[in-house]
């Protein structure tokens, strides 16, 4: 029992911590001035953060990597995406911020103009009308991408701290155009496999009603790992200024 005791111990009071030092004189204070500061010193601290850090459990963004994602599984269609490399994330700007203290509610929008995202794919089923079985290279260009990131943050108290316990909703996208290149489409046919590409760009905004709810949930996963790993071990004390509790 003694043991559990210290464990427990462990678990809550040496896991507290400050925020990464690099950046600590990056925190805004809750006033009329935070959104102004918010987004200056957020946009700063965004390629800092890509940078990963090990002992906050941050993942490294200059590329975000994943190993698999099934993007499509239906009776006439299986397209599979692996060791994708996701580049330009460290490049994202905050350019608005919405909050609501009462209901710890913060809106996010950032914007990127370049983010690309490379890797294998594997296909089985039809494209058109042609049947398919193949796979190669993938890259897709997202060009001038909002995001749109909505969290409230739910109070935890651990030991003597309080906590935040960001819950995030679904997040919102747009972009001004989206370019995919699938390559080997259809072996050495290349004809073929260009005019499909072709067919995907010029239609590229009905394929993103259809695989873009998928990709918004992995660009959502990096920015709820980011949060949610530091809120777990950082206490609100360390996250503001001056007081949580203060009122615009």
């Amino acid at each position: 029992m003694r043991y559990l005791h210290l464990v427990i111990y462990f678990v809550i009071y040496v896991d507290s911590k400050e925020l990464p030092i690099y950046m600590r004189h990056l925190r805004c204070p809750l006033t009329h001035d935070f959104k102004e500061c918010f987004i200056e010193k957020g946009t700063a601290a965004i390629p800092l953060i890509a940078k990963g850090d090990p002992e906050y459990n941050l993942p490294k963004m200059n590329p975000f990597e994943i190993p698999i994602v099934r993007l499509l599984e239906s009776p006439s269609m299986a397209l599979n995406l692996t060791n994708l490399k996701v580049y330009g994330l460290e490049e994202l700007k905050i350019i608005d911020i919405e909050v609501d203290l009462k209901r710890r509610m913060f809106k996010t929008t950032l914007s990127g103009q370049n983010v690309t995202v490379v890797g294998e794919y594997s296909v089985d089923g039809k494209i058109l009308i042609m049947p398919i079985k193949t796979k190669g290279l993938f890259s897709m260009y997202l060009k001038n991408g909002v995001y749109i990131a909505t969290k409230i943050d739910h109070i935890e108290h651990k030991s003597d701290d309080i906590y935040y316990r960001p819950v995030f909703d679904p997040l919102e996208y747009n972009f001004e155009k989206v370019e995919f290149r699938l390559d080997s489409l259809f072996g050495q046919n290349e004809d073929i496999g260009n005019q499909v590409n072709k067919y995907l760009n010029n239609n590229w905004e009905n394929l993103m009603a259809e695989f873009g709810p998928q990709i918004a949930r992995i660009l959502s996963k990096i920015i709820t790992d980011i949060f949610d790993n530091l809120a777990a071990v950082v206490p609100v004390k360390y996250i503001f200024l001056d007081d949580p509790v203060f009122k615009f």
